[in-house]
């Protein structure tokens, strides 16, 4: 059974900041059940971030666009759009719920792919 979704939140778009962080200290507490590492972490953000966006849509599909403004180029982004976090974490979220509604994410990249600031 799908869950209701309130109608008047289609069409909603919600955007945050995502800033980088950098990792002052990382010390490896254990191991999980799943064989994960238990971390405990020390991060400061910084200025330069990544901005996400989402539009709630009545289509119940996830839908990926990179937005124009990015600065890090787009052939060092997961070509299939399963492949990215952000869909995967929304594509987790709706089946979760069992919401009958998608969404359209737009992600605008600034933090530099594999550099090591956490994006």
């Amino acid at each position: 059974m799908k869950g209701a979704f309130p109608a008047e939140l289609l069409g909603r778009r919600l955007e945050i900041s995502a800033p980088a962080k950098v990792n002052l200290r990382l010390k490896v507490t254990g191991r999980r059940g799943d064989g994960y590492h238990l971390l405990s972490m020390l991060n400061a953000a910084l200025e330069l971030h990544d901005r996400i966006g989402a539009t709630l849509t009545s289509e119940p599909e996830i839908v990926l666009d990179i937005a124009a403004g990015s600065t890090v180029a787009a052939d060092r982004l997961p070509a299939d759009p399963r492949q990215n976090l952000a869909v995967r974490a929304a594509q987790a979220f709706f089946f979760f719920f069992f919401l009958g509604c998608g969404a359209r994410i737009s992600l605008e990249e600034h933090i530099p792919t594999g550099a090591g600031l956490g994006g």
